[in-house]
């Protein structure tokens, strides 16, 4: 049976993936077509890792007035 901190940890795993993923999948939705008809989308990689990188600071600095201010 899962400790009381494994089990904080795990629902802090998850609530950080749902944030940045969400984060993430709102800056895609402008390549979403392009992407889903075939197309080549020239620095899509570049645009990922950017969108990436700004999902997960957003994540960062609400973790960090959310400590805070409580």
């Amino acid at each position: 049976m899962p400790t009381q901190q494994e089990l904080l940890a795990q629902f802090r795993c998850d609530e950080i993936s749902a944030v940045a993923l969400t984060e993430f999948n709102e800056q895609a939705k402008s390549q979403k077509r392009p992407v889903e008809a075939g197309k080549v989308v020239d620095g899509l990689g570049a645009m990922m890792k950017d969108w990436r990188t700004t999902a997960l600071s957003k994540f960062l600095l609400f973790q960090f007035f959310r400590i805070c201010f409580n």
